[in-house]
């Protein structure tokens, strides 16, 4: 139970900070398009909050994820990490009002469905 609850913590803090990256880099697209090879531009994106909160928060979540794998099978852990795969698209919708098509929610039920079974499976 430890472990489950370790790697959703892990999760939330891996959607939190994919979600931080995108407003960070959302605020500086049409720039992008325009001049990607510009160092100016991305260490103003690199040095902008969402940006920095958004690695800070991959870090932690690193960190953790390293420490989950030192103590727990990594069968059941990295099943489990399989819900970043429903809950950055998930949030991107919900906080960010990002489209998702039908089919990209029957392909995150799957996983969820997939995530259950490794679950249940241990």
């Amino acid at each position: 139970m430890r472990t489950i609850l370790l790697v959703l913590l892990c999760v939330v803090l891996n959607t939190t900070a994919q979600l931080a990256l995108r407003i960070g880099a959302r605020s500086h697209g049409s720039r992008f398009a325009d001049d990607a090879s510009n160092l100016g531009l991305w260490l103003e994106v690199l040095t902008s909050r969402p940006v920095l909160f958004g690695l800070a928060l991959w870090i932690v979540s690193t960190l953790l994820w390293i420490y989950i794998l030192s103590q727990s099978s990594l069968v059941l852990a990295y099943g489990l990490y399989g819900l970043n795969y429903v809950m950055v698209p998930l949030m991107a919708h919900w906080r960010l009002s990002e489209p998702i098509s039908g089919l990209q929610v029957l392909g995150m039920s799957l996983i969820a469905l997939g995530v259950g079974c490794t679950v249940a499976g241990r």
